[in-house]
């Protein structure tokens, strides 16, 4: 009986080596092959291979990334990741300021009615992805998973890899990747049920009483006096929605001007801001958006175009400017 259990123990003791041995050859093999194709990959390998040409960042979450095509923008490159909310885009931008050798001049964050909500300032995705910037230890703050599950993720993404392959599969015939832009084929104008799509989103979007996250909104302004000290300009845009998704946005934000005026009350004293209004740019041109609230390719063309010119106003703007401040102190 005895000798029947050590034999029992010593199949059990080799099965677990076995599996362990044939997960880690899995997740070497999802690693290897998977990942490099993931649009978060391809965007880092793109931005390192662009970064001495760089001198305007876009970031933010999939509004970024589908709207911006830095073809269009000189110097330019699209940073944006889906999901991407502003504690990870503070991360993300002082990492790119303290660790990389860059000219980056100008950093361009989103002003979207759902960009401070918990909708997103809650999602932590792709820890393999996000451990490159941020130490788990500081995100355990603004997420209830335990940093041990958070490390060995990033570690195995086998383990979170849902997301990454439904990426795959969808992305294969319909978009592609440039300069970290998502350009999309689809429309939105050939949906069924606009309306009710719409509807949808914008209560994934803005349900929460708390549209306001303070968590996501301090963030924001540590990137902004971040970028003050190390003289990056702010842009703040307001990317482009649909007509069906901004009504139904109005039955959780009723006055949109009044929303964004708190917002900007609190950030006026930063003379490195700028803002840039899109929101009603595509109104009743469903064929510019891929659904209720994302540009596709000949959207972010368009939009690309405009921001290009916008941004050259900007920065003719602050060139006389310090032309101005530079002949007052001399006299």
């Amino acid at each position: 009986m005895k000798a029947d259990k050590i034999h029992f123990i010593k199949k059990m003791i080799l099965f677990c080596i076995l599996l362990t041995i044939s997960f880690a050859l899995l997740n070497w093999i999802y690693c290897a092959t998977i990942l490099p194709k993931s649009s978060l990959e391809k965007t880092n390998t793109q931005f390192k291979n662009s970064l001495e040409n760089i001198d305007i960042i876009f970031m933010g979450a999939s509004h970024t990334k589908t709207a911006i095509n830095p073809l269009i923008i000189n110097k330019s490159f699209n940073f944006g990741a889906n999901a991407e909310n502003y504690i990870l885009t503070y991360y993300k931008f002082r990492t790119i300021l303290n660790s990389y050798t860059s000219n980056i001049q100008t950093v361009v964050l989103p002003l979207d009615l759902h960009v401070f909500s918990p909708y997103l300032t809650t999602r932590f995705e792709n820890d393999w992805y996000w451990r490159k910037y941020i130490d788990f230890k500081e995100l355990a703050n603004f997420t209830n998973e335990s940093i041990f599950k958070k490390e060995i993720k990033s570690i195995f993404p086998l383990l979170d890899s849902g997301s990454d392959l439904i990426e795959l599969l969808m992305r294969r015939k319909t978009s592609k990747i440039v300069k970290g832009h998502i350009l999309s084929l689809e429309r939105f104008s050939n949906a069924q049920n606009r309306t009710q799509l719409a509807a949808n989103t914008a209560k994934r979007h803005l349900e929460y009483s708390q549209i306001i996250k303070q968590d996501a909104f301090l963030y924001f302004k540590k990137i902004i006096e971040l970028a003050n000290r190390r003289e990056v300009t702010v842009i703040l845009i307001k990317y482009p929605v649909t007509k069906e998704y901004f009504i139904a946005s109005k039955k959780y934000i009723a006055d949109t001007e009044e929303f964004y005026k708190k917002i900007v009350n609190k950030i006026y004293k930063y003379n490195n801001v700028y803002i840039l209004d899109y929101q009603k740019l595509f109104f009743d041109k469903n064929d510019l958006f891929k659904d209720d609230n994302h540009l596709n390719k000949w959207g972010a063309e368009i939009l690309s175009k405009q921001v290009a010119k916008d941004l050259e106003k900007i920065k003719l703007n602050i060139m006389l400017n310090n032309q101005i401040s530079d002949f007052i102190n001399q006299k």
